[in-house]
């Protein structure tokens, strides 16, 4: 009947940027975020289809750089994760980033995509950053937005997300993050999914 489709969940994506900036160096941000990353990868392996879940990290020194830890295309997350540490850990070009993450999900599926972004700070890179690149980076969210991918902002004590993201939290106990970051999604389910 009618009324038990209601109760089921539209079919969605599930799509994890990580930041590897440099920033990230400072006190247990990196561990925290890997905590986090390693969380969600195994509750969301659970709940959704293999091909229905992506996780990418970001960096760069003088341009965007990304690393696939889970993909559709790549499902070996626990051997990917592995060079978490041994990455380049420098900037943070997230516009452009954001720009071919959105194309790479978009590539595979026409699903709406709850889309999370975990970071420490501003996009910041090689003659990148400040007001003119903010204001890019918004426009860039704006237009996944308007593409089905609901965008989620995860700062790790960092308040900027308020600012960018349709849901956000700042996490400034990092001991929290993961319960955190489990609750800010299960409100995006609920909100947008039911």
């Amino acid at each position: 009947s009618r009324e038990v489709e209601d109760q089921d969940t539209q079919p969605f994506s599930v799509c994890i940027l990580a930041d590897l900036s440099g920033s990230m160096g400072a006190g247990t941000r990196r561990e925290n975020q890997l905590a986090v990353l390693n969380s969600l990868y195994l509750s969301m392996r659970t709940i959704l289809p293999d091909d229905k879940l992506y996780i990418y990290g970001h960096t760069g020194r003088y341009s965007p750089e990304i690393y696939t830890f889970y993909s559709p295309y790549d499902t070996e997350y626990e051997k990917n994760i592995q060079n978490y540490y041994e990455l380049e850990w420098c900037q943070n070009y997230d516009g452009p980033v954001v720009e071919a993450i959105h194309k790479k999900v978009r590539e595979r599926t026409d699903d709406r995509v709850i889309f999370i972004s975990l970071s420490d700070g501003e996009p910041w890179g090689d003659e990148y950053g400040g007001p003119e690149t903010n204001a890019e980076f918004k426009t860039i969210l704006e237009k996944t937005r308007r593409d089905s991918f609901v965008t989620v902002g995860i700062g790790i004590k960092a308040p900027h997300v308020q600012k960018l993201y349709t849901y956000s939290k700042v996490v400034w106990d990092l001991e929290d993050l993961p319960k955190e970051v489990s609750g800010v999604i299960n409100k995006v389910v609920r909100s947008e999914f039911k």
